[in-house]
């Protein structure tokens, strides 16, 4: 394929580049001093790696002693302090995210189960740097206006060129860096004309997220035609924590969430793994029926066995041999988001979309990062906007501060910690205001791809939050093909108010709610459902945004009256935003119920610092709209005393 495509290069370059000798000379200027730099980077790898032949690694994890909730959260304000001051090499938590690609790290020795991934270090002040530029770089078209309009003529102008350095990049002796872009909405066409000529790869249609050659972005960019870019980072799956204790029971787990107190259901709601290929020679996979591969499976790389271990603590079968999921017979569904044997972000998006695309389902993430990405927060809100349940390891990080992890944070993601046997959380399950719920994490048996280990088990297991969160996605699947009259959002309050707490009373954020109970959630009582989730922006209600659609305004012109009941919770659903029309000379009455606060606001100016047009008080808020028109304004609801309440909103409209 390398080969046929440096053909196709050496075949187009002397005809685009007759007129373009000026341009080929800066550019093959630019390319000679590209290389260069690339390869500086490189050597370091290099480095890195001959010294992880020394086999250098961290003590083992002590058994796991009672969770002390003060004396963790004292450690991690002093870890904090410390990771500022002093910068130190960290190992690789749930996930390590590169910021620019970089040579795949091998681990040292026989696969035991821990695995551990070492980077340079970087400060704190370099991360938001990073993130900076990368914001930076992003162009919100509909808040600066209209840059400049794509015609005929400006294709014309720019597709030779864009193809001139496409053809530049094919002969280029070293690989060129990859950029994630989103294309903006109103040049959606014609931009995606130049994108492909630049020789970018769309990912996801709906969202027009394109891979793009690195090189080619500012072209682009001076086209108009680029919302968002940003470098596409390698991401790398769950470090494994080597078991220091005798395994007592190879499925300790099954027990500590009731999966052997209830009887699973035959094939039902699909579960999609986005991770690492799994091992579709395997015992457990090789014969097993409702599985789907969505696109192509490799499992070469000694990295890439974290998908088939995640696959079977879902969803090995009951065939008598090697270990059982903890959904035997559910609809299986692989993506694998290491093409290049190692976890890449653009893949990871196309999976999540690919899902989504397919009908309302579970999707297990069990990767993560320090760095915000929206563009990966888009894939997953229109997964939930779709009817999905998204659910992500929290980290990890519990024993170097907690530091926050994407996309666990994200809000409508499920959190998932982890625990050990006592059902206490692990020492390293990551710390968060976000986490949902807890699982067990702690020396899970697991399928291993026998080119990799000839008996095709890991024992006696793996630890990590990446190991939790697939109990969970398997449970969601088990209580939702049980109880398919829920909606995700229902799902969603199930498998948290259902949870056994372990902890303080309540909330906390070690085990969010509690410990995962298949048998409480299969019998809790169906919370209301919460109707246009997302809604906490105006990129997610308003037409032609996020969303082709937008969310339907609660009232329009002819239809003045409405009532809505939802909810809000401060971490996982912190706003709920809703369009209503105003009538010219009449007001409007927004009449609430519950411990929430009410806000009319006008519309597109909710962050930019107005004044809101009312404020609710005593359970009401009234705003009389004096012009000659109508207009559409916005209704905002958010928690006032308590983590997340239910609320009923009534609208109506009146001449006084």
């Amino acid at each position: 394929m390398a080969a046929a495509r440096h053909e196709e290069g050496r075949i187009e370059l002397p005809e685009r580049l007759q007129d373009e000798r000026p341009l080929v000379e800066a550019w093959v200027r630019h390319l000679q001093a590209g290389l260069a730099d690339r390869l500086l980077p490189i050597e370091q790898e290099v480095e890195v790696e001959r010294a992880r032949t020394l086999r250098r690694r961290n003590p083992p994890i002590a058994a796991e002693g009672p969770f002390d909730r003060q004396q963790r959260l004292q450690e991690h304000a002093r870890r904090q302090a410390r990771l500022e001051l002093y910068h130190p090499v960290e190992e690789a938590g749930l996930v390590d995210v590169a910021d620019r690609l970089r040579i795949p790290k091998r681990r040292d020795g026989p696969h035991l189960g821990f695995r551990q991934l070492t980077q340079p270090s970087h400060s704190s002040a370099e991360r938001r740097l990073a993130v900076a530029e990368i914001r930076a770089e992003a162009d919100e078209g509909a808040c600066h206006g209209p840059r400049s309009l794509v015609g005929p003529s400006t294709l014309g102008a720019l597709a030779p060129r864009l193809l001139t350095l496409l053809a530049l990049f094919l002969v280029a002796a070293a690989p060129a860096r990859a950029d994630l872009v989103q294309v903006d909405r109103a040049h959606a066409h014609d931009g995606a004309v130049l994108v492909r000529h630049a020789g970018g790869t769309e990912l996801a249609r709906e969202l027009r997220i394109w891979r793009v050659p690195a090189y080619a972005v500012a072209e682009l960019r001076r086209a108009g035609v680029v919302r968002l870019s940003q470098p596409e980072r390698l991401l790398a799956a769950a470090a494994q924590r080597e078991a220091t204790d005798p395994l007592v029971s190879q499925e300790w787990w099954r027990s500590a969430v009731g999966a052997d107190r209830a009887e699973p259901p035959g094939p039902g709601k699909p579960v999609t793994v986005v991770d690492s290929g799994i091992d579709l020679t395997h015992p457990e996979f090789a014969d097993r029926a409702n599985t789907t591969v969505l696109n192509a499976q490799t499992t070469d790389d000694e990295d890439e066995d974290h998908g088939t271990q995640v696959a079977s603590v879902i969803a090995a079968p009951n065939n008598g041999a090697g270990v059982v999921g903890v959904y035997p017979e559910a609809v299986l569904r692989v993506w694998d988001a290491s093409p290049f044997g190692f976890l890449n972000e653009g893949a990871a998006i196309q999976g999540i979309v690919e899902a989504a695309r397919r009908g309302p389902g579970v999707i297990n993430l069990s990767f993560g990062g320090e760095d915000d990405d929206p563009l990966l927060e888009q894939a997953i809100l229109r997964a939930f906007r779709l009817g999905s349940v998204v659910v992500a390891a929290a980290g990890n990080a519990g024993l170097e501060g907690s530091p926050k992890n994407f996309p666990a944070a994200y809000a409508h993601v499920l959190t998932v910690g982890a625990t050990n046997e006592s059902n206490q959380v692990a020492g390293f399950s990551t710390l968060s205001p976000t986490l949902d719920l807890a699982a067990p994490g702690v020396r899970i048996p697991v399928a291993e791809p026998t080119s990799q280990e000839a008996s095709g088990y890991v024992v006696p297991g793996v630890s990590g939050t990446s190991f939790a969160a697939p109990i969970v996605s398997g449970a969601a699947a088990w209580v939702w093909t049980r109880r398919p009259e829920l909606d995700n959002t229902q799902l969603f309050e199930v498998l948290r108010r259902s949870s056994t707490d372990i902890a303080v009373q309540g909330f906390d954020d070690a085990s969010g709610y509690g410990l995962l109970s298949i048998p409480n959630a299969l019998s809790f009582k169906a919370p209301i459902r919460d109707p246009q989730e997302p809604n906490e922006t105006p990129n997610e209600i308003e037409p032609n945004r996020l969303f082709t659609a937008g969310t339907t305004p609660l009232t329009a012109p002819g239809r003045t009256t409405a009532a809505i009941s939802a909810r809000v919770d401060r971490a996982e659903d912190p706003a709920d935003l809703y369009r209503v029309w105003a009538a010219a000379k009449m007001t409007l009455r927004a009449r609430f119920s519950g411990p929430v606060a009410l806000r009319i606001l006008h519309r597109e100016l909710r962050t930019s610092g107005t004044s809101p047009l009312a404020i609710g008080k005593r359970g009401v808020a009234s705003y009389r709209n004096t012009g000659k028109r109508g207009v559409y304004v916005y209704i905002e609801v958010r928690s006032s005393v308590v983590r997340w309440t239910d609320y009923t909103v009534r609208l109506t409209a009146a001449r006084r």
